[in-house]
């Protein structure tokens, strides 16, 4: 899960510690979710060139070489977004979190979790397959074993003849090379079908040049008839049938020609009959075994593959259940006192403070009911710092949004919620934010009350893209911001058509 992280991360990781960590599923969601923000604080305001990520049994460490928290010059404030991101976060665990920074040192994230907790280990199945994989592996094992041990006790013979045709070193040089084509279908279990053909090809094309260079009266050198099948059956168990059974009838027929061709008898004709029983159909009838072996591997394969999303999946409903219920908690903490007050008298209901807080509590307990600015969609729980920021300064913010939107591409996602944060930033009583999803696209609608300093913000931030920025009435004092990405069957596309326009509020 970390190295995908890695992978994704737009600065350069460097890892540190042991290749694996077990820990239980829904610890490990909570630890990977907390440092993915923290990733993402190095990408968005770190301008960090590098990162390093100390990981130990019980404890990971996130260090980046970027300006530290009080060098931040872009006017928005983390402290928040990583206390109720990552912090808690951890806390649900029953772990900690501590974020340390200096100016132009760098920061230092540090995330325990409880190394006596419910731990995933080794001794439950990683993958639970049955075994079925292996005895797909140990089948070719045993038949590129049944080529190479053929190749060599035919050399034995080789040693005995007096007067060897061809020279020796070509027998000699031929079987290394066949010999390393049945290795390889051990070693490279996922090579490429072309490269699967070729060393089939190699393997056949020795055969026959063997065959046809050595004459009758030393047939009985040519080790290859036999071990070059072998070695072709190695190669395609985990390959096509058809066409392991294609080159395999292609080699003998052209096999049984030349052999026939330099000895047309009676006997060699009954010979070659004889082989064709003995070792061609056999080595077929392997094939179709291996073949049928292969698609039950596919099978269990897909099958263990689904039980592991159904796993996380339960592991990623349970962290969030527990996520919703302590943000229910604080909701609580917060709006009881204001109902308190009413009930008792000790506020009153006309006081404009105390709006203002009800009409924030309210936005805040519903966007929580229907669960919009949660984890459940990569794009609200990247602003969800902004919205708890604007809150805090008492504005309303309402968000309106469907359930099972499909997600932004990452490139989409970023500008997006950048200009989200800046409008978010710079609202001085309401904000209003709308996403909906139509057949091809997904709009989203922001309208803020903002001043002229957060709309030359947005005009740098989308300066430079590609997309166009439209301001219409600049002192009607409410902005619209306006964004359509458009979606493809499976992902979104770069294209966004956008505009601001302003309209009084």
């Amino acid at each position: 899960m970390l190295a995908e992280l890695v992978r994704q991360c737009r600065v350069p990781v460097v890892m540190d510690g042991p290749a694996q960590v077990w820990l239980h599923p829904v610890s490990a969601w909570v630890v990977v979710a907390a440092v993915r923000e923290a990733l993402t604080n190095v990408e968005r305001h770190a301008s960090a060139s590098r990162v390093r990520i100390a990981l130990e049994e019980s404890r990971i460490v996130v260090f980046d070489n970027g300006v530290g928290l009080t060098g931040r010059s872009d006017g928005v404030n983390v402290r928040h977004g990583i206390r109720r991101s990552i912090v808690e976060r951890m806390s649900s665990i029953g772990g900690s979190a501590l974020v340390t920074g200096v100016a132009g040192s760098g920061t230092s994230v540090e995330l325990r979790w409880p190394p006596d907790g419910p731990v995933h280990t080794p001794e439950e199945p990683e993958n639970d397959t049955g075994g079925v994989p292996h005895l797909e592996t140990g089948l070719t094992i045993a038949i590129a074993g049944v080529s190479i041990a053929d190749i060599g006790w035919q050399l034995t013979r080789l040693a005995e003849h007096p007067d060897p045709i061809p020279a020796p070193w070509v027998h000699l040089l031929l079987a290394i090379v066949t010999v390393g084509c049945a290795t390889t279908a051990i070693v490279a279990t996922n090579r490429r079908a072309m490269t699967t053909v070729a060393l089939m090809t190699t393997v056949i094309a020795i055969s026959v040049v063997l065959t046809a260079w050595i004459p009758e009266s030393h047939s009985g050198l040519n080790w290859t008839i036999g071990a070059a099948g072998w070695a072709v059956v190695a190669l395609g168990i985990r390959g096509s049938r058809e066409t392991t059974v294609a080159a395999l009838l292609v080699w003998w027929i052209v096999v049984c020609v030349v052999v026939v061709i330099d000895a047309p008898t009676l006997g060699m004709v009954a010979h070659m009959v004889y082989l064709t029983v003995g070792i061609l159909y056999l080595q077929i009838a392997i094939v179709m075994f291996a073949s049928s072996l292969h698609r039950v591997v596919e099978l269990v394969a897909s099958r263990e593959r689904q039980r592991r999303e159904v796993v996380a999946s339960h592991a990623v409903e349970t962290a969030l259940n527990q996520e919703c219920e302590q943000r229910y908690r604080r909701q609580l903490a917060s709006l009881l006192p204001i109902l308190r007050g009413i009930a008792d008298g000790t506020v009153s209901p006309k006081s404009p403070e105390v709006r203002s807080r009800a009409q924030a509590e309210y936005s805040r307990l519903r966007r929580l009911l229907a669960r919009v600015d949660s984890m459940d969609y990569p794009l609200f729980a990247d602003i969800r710092d902004a919205v708890d920021d604007a809150e805090a300064r008492g504005v309303q913010v309402v968000i309106d949004a469907p359930p099972d939107l499909p997600e932004l591409s990452a490139g989409d996602r970023d500008l997006v919620a950048a200009s989200i944060r800046i409008m978010l930033d710079g609202s001085r009583l309401r904000a209003r934010l709308t996403v909906m999803a139509e057949q091809d696209a997904i709009d989203v609608s922001v309208i803020c009350d903002i001043g002229s300093t957060v709309l030359e913000r947005l005009s740098d931030l989308w300066s430079t893209t590609d997309m166009a920025l439209t301001i219409v009435d600049e002192e009607a004092g409410t902005v619209w911001l306006r964004l359509r990405c458009e979606v493809s069957s499976d992902q979104f596309t770069t294209r966004t058509d956008s505009s601001i326009a302003a309209a009084s509020a």
